[in-house]
């Protein structure tokens, strides 16, 4: 092993493991910074993007695998990076309700979830928050099934005496 004794938060890279010890911050800005955004993609096509957006997600997920970080919170911050959805719920505690921790995986696993996709990936948030679904939320969930006649039926139980 090799170790650079100009820091305390030294780097150690191991060639027969390829398992390196990095300084937390540094491979976590620069991953971030590297994020493709659907802003930045005008005159691109969709296609481009989620190219472009695999790639990254690859390379958050080398980084993950073949890194070792100083401190537990940074490797949390990158298994949300790589969409890790047992660290979205770990941390739920942050997310106030099921679709902001909803849009808050899909901002890190798929940016460009079509509409039609939406309600699928709800459902894997929904039991995470099972305990504290009010009938808003089943409203919201009906919703995104675009089951319009279970949406008015809840609409109206919700709201008659409004």
């Amino acid at each position: 092993a090799v170790v650079s004794t100009q820091s305390p938060e030294a780097v150690v890279s191991t060639q027969s493991t390829g398992v390196r010890v990095t300084p937390d911050g540094d491979e976590l800005v620069s991953l971030l910074e590297q994020m493709p955004l659907l802003e930045n993609f005008s005159g691109h096509s969709l296609s481009e993007f989620k190219i472009s957006w695999s790639m990254w997600q690859v390379r958050c997920k080398q980084v993950l695998e073949t890194t070792h970080f100083v401190m537990d919170e940074s490797s949390d911050i990158l298994e949300i990076m790589c969409g890790k959805l047992e660290c979205f719920v770990k941390h739920k505690d942050l997310c106030q309700t099921w679709y902001h921790l909803l849009t808050s995986h899909l901002l890190y696993t798929n940016p460009t979830v079509s509409v039609m996709s939406l309600h699928h990936a709800a459902t894997e948030m929904v039991p995470v928050y099972r305990d504290h679904m009010t009938p808003l939320d089943e409203i919201l969930l009906s919703a995104m099934e675009f089951d319009a006649h279970q949406v008015l039926t809840l609409c109206i139980s919700q709201f008659q005496n409004s």
